[in-house]
């Protein structure tokens, strides 16, 4: 019977691509937290307004204009604040969700890497099993 030596050589990337794939989720794990952090604090924005408006006094005419004009201006105050808090928090939350598809499109890119590993590693599998059915064939 002669002498049969197999050589066998395989790169081992799937290895390194599910380590990348563990760093890369670690680290958009830990970014999604500090960014929805980031968002509860810009959340704060003024929610007491003026009570109802001032009754109608017969009697003081000029001063419930006055009245309803300084309720009027607080009102047109409070709401403007609001209106620039939300239109803060959008521009906030925009950025934030362009942020977060870049980060899953590089974890996407990841997997992909991981996928295409696996499928490398079958490959050189299913040809290492066709060289020893070969080798084995010879043998016999």
């Amino acid at each position: 019977m002669p002498d049969v030596s197999i050589v066998v050589k395989t790169t081992d990337r799937y290895s390194d691509a599910v380590k990348k794939m563990a760093t890369v989720t670690r680290s958009f794990s830990k970014d999604v937290t500090q960014k929805s952090r980031v968002i509860n604090q810009q959340r704060i924005m003024a929610t007491i307004l003026p009570g109802s408006p001032p009754t109608f006094n017969k009697n003081d005419v000029s001063g419930t204009v006055k009245s309803l004009c300084n309720y009027t201006r607080s009102m047109q105050e409070n709401l403007d604040f609001i209106l620039g808090q939300l239109k803060k928090d959008l521009a906030a939350v925009k950025g934030d969700v362009e942020w977060l598809t870049t980060k899953t499109d590089s974890l996407q890119t990841t997997i992909n890497g991981v996928h295409s590993s696996v499928s490398d590693l079958g490959n050189q599998y299913n040809q290492l099993a066709a060289r020893v059915a070969a080798l084995e064939q010879k043998a016999n």
